[in-house]
């Protein structure tokens, strides 16, 4: 009697996995949340010089615009200038900076007959010069209930996606660290046999 018990509990647990795994006919599985991040990352940069960041969109579909309010520290960095990526098409495009503020503005919209962009790829580029030693963070951020971060389709639908933020670490000149290393030397001690 407890091994029909069993075996029935069995058979219910594999019946609902199966349900809840395989979509019902004419249905498809929700679409995987993307990723809105900046890259490289993390990033140093010395002081004095000029770099770029990429605002990436991952694993989106039928993309037709972007906008992004974006935070970074005025005293650290400085936006030099900003330019469309190669994911979308932009028939519009605004670009706004202040770096009193540390504030930057970016929309960018395909217009028709521009198929829609699915996958992964650069959205936009923002060089920067590194104005001072320390550490700025670059935030996606929302300056009111209308004006926020979002990538949306041809109908103006906001597509989910997850928001990464990003890190600059400024060095003074002459002491940025080699890419890959964590600044911390590593003493592994020697042991000889006799």
């Amino acid at each position: 009697m407890g091994g029909n018990k069993r075996w029935c509990g069995l058979l219910l647990a594999v019946c609902l996995t199966v349900a809840l795994l395989v979509p019902p006919r004419g249905r498809a599985l929700a679409q995987t949340q993307g990723v809105l991040r900046f890259i490289p990352q993390p990033l140093a940069a010395e002081e004095g010089t000029s770099f770029s960041v990429e605002v990436w969109a991952e694993r989106v579909s039928n993309v037709y615009g972007f906008q992004a309010f974006i935070d970074f520290d005025p005293h650290i960095l400085e936006v030099v200038r900003i330019e469309a990526g190669p994911f979308l098409n932009p028939g519009w495009k605004y670009f706004e900076y202040d770096n009193n503020l540390g504030q930057m503005t970016i929309a960018i919209v395909q217009v028709a007959p521009s198929p829609p962009a699915n996958g992964s790829g650069p959205l936009a580029r923002i060089v920067f010069r590194a104005k001072a030693s320390g550490e700025s963070k670059l935030d996606f951020v929302s300056r009111s209930e209308k004006l926020h971060t979002y990538i949306c389709d041809g109908d103006g639908r906001v597509i989910p996606t997850e928001q990464v933020d990003g890190l600059v670490t400024v060095y003074a000149a002459g002491s940025v660290p080699a890419p890959g290393s964590t600044g911390y030397r590593v003493l592994v001690p020697l042991l000889f046999r006799g």
